[in-house]
Order: structure tokens, then sequence, then C-alpha cells
């Protein structure tokens, strides 16, 4: 799941939260925040993983260029650059963080479509 996609994840569990609180529904609520913190978590989780996979690409990338015989200039300009996310990186996440998160993200829509019924119609 990449990065924009978390970033709405947590808006949707936001807004679903703000739409349950006080109409009556509050185990419904309390699902909601426990389900929008344990999101949060898990995402932290993706993303220390995306960002390991990407440093060790940039490492790696790096000891080969220095094989090739790269100037100490350009190794200096290359060791400053920061290690950016690739999709190919994305698989480097466990299987089964990467689902859980996904089924989240598809009970934070579903909570807050709940929501929105719940605001509209009652």
């Amino acid at each position: 799941m990449s990065a924009p996609l978390r970033r709405i994840g947590i808006f949707v569990y936001l807004l679903a939260t703000i739409g349950l609180f006080g109409i009556g529904h509050q185990d419904l609520f309390w699902i909601c925040l426990i389900l929008a913190l344990i999101y949060f978590l898990l995402c932290g989780h993706v993303q220390k993983h995306l960002m390991l996979a990407a440093k060790t690409r940039h490492e790696q990338i790096r000891d080969k260029a220095i094989t090739q015989g790269m100037s100490q200039e350009e190794l200096q300009r290359f060791n400053q650059l920061p290690p950016r996310i690739t999709p190919q990186d994305d698989k480097m996440v466990p299987v089964k963080l990467a689902y859980l998160t996904q089924l989240l993200f598809i009970a934070g829509i579903l909570l807050f479509c709940a929501a929105l019924l719940f605001r509209l119609f009652l």
C-alpha cells in the first residue's frame, strides 16, 4: 500500500472516529478508536520496513559505484542524497503486515460509511 493511501486511511479513521463520537453507539466509537490506533502503528511498521529496504538498496548502489571507481567528490554527493522509497521496496514488507494494513484500511472505510449513515439517518 502506497504512502498516500496510508495517509488517506489515517484521515478516514479520523473522520470515522469524529463521526461516531456522541451518537449513542459508544461501543462502535471505541472499536473505531482502537482500530485507528492499531492502523496508525502498523503504518509506522510498514514505513520502517520500506525505509530499511531503501537504505539497503542505497548502500548497495554506493558499494557497487565504489568498486567501479567513483571519485571521492561523487561519493560524498551520493552519500548526502536521502534514500528514496521505490515500488520495488514494497516487496520487503512482510506479507502478513501488508494484508493486515489493507484489511484495516477497508475496515476504516466501512466504519466511516457507518458513521455517515448514523449521522444522516439517526
